[in-house]
């Protein structure tokens, strides 16, 4: 409850499932929420496309992000200087954000199966193997597509798809005046 309630800072409601959303935002917020786990760890973020919304649904899109997020973090863990990299861009009508880390990377085998239902890297009882999975079903069915691309021992990056329309471009957020 507490992050649909922070979140309604982020969306313009329309009265429906979807609003304007500016993705940016909800990654900000994800990243809030997580700063406890992000302890240790380089963050590095490029938003060229802040002044973009996305018609969506923000807490969709935040589950999105959380959920790679946390994989990134798990990923890192051991790494003698991880560096959680997250950026994105608007070109030809759609919205890219790509996720980065610096972790223990996967093979190729393993990303054959990544997007799989109940799959996990994850030694047992430590993941249930839903959440790139569902990662990947939420981006469907907002329109976009998720891609990944990896090798071992160095790291991961997963770039988000999603098309702008019928999204609007808007003006520059006062500093003042954002969160």
């Amino acid at each position: 409850l507490e992050n649909v309630k922070a979140l309604e800072g982020y969306a313009v409601q329309d009265g429906s499932d979807f609003q304007q959303v500016r993705i940016e935002e909800v990654i900000e917020r994800v990243l809030d929420d997580h700063q406890d786990d992000l302890s240790g760890i380089q963050v590095e973020t490029s938003f060229e496309a802040r002044e973009y919304t996305f018609q969506g649904n923000s807490l969709k899109i935040y589950d999105i992000f959380q959920n790679l997020v946390l994989n990134a973090i798990e990923a890192m863990e051991g790494a003698d200087k991880p560096v959680l990299r997250i950026a994105t861009e608007v070109s030809e009508g759609v919205h890219r954000t790509t996720v980065e880390d610096n972790g223990c990377g996967m093979s190729e085998y393993e990303l054959t199966r990544v997007f799989e239902p109940f799959y996990t890297t994850k030694r047992s009882r430590e993941g249930t193997g839903l959440g790139l999975s569902i990662t990947y079903s939420l981006a469907q069915e907002l329109g976009g597509s998720i891609d990944v691309t990896s090798e071992p021992g160095k790291g991961t990056r997963f770039r988000v798809t999603l098309p702008l329309n019928p999204a609007r471009k808007e003006g520059p957020i006062d500093e003042g005046t954002a969160g």
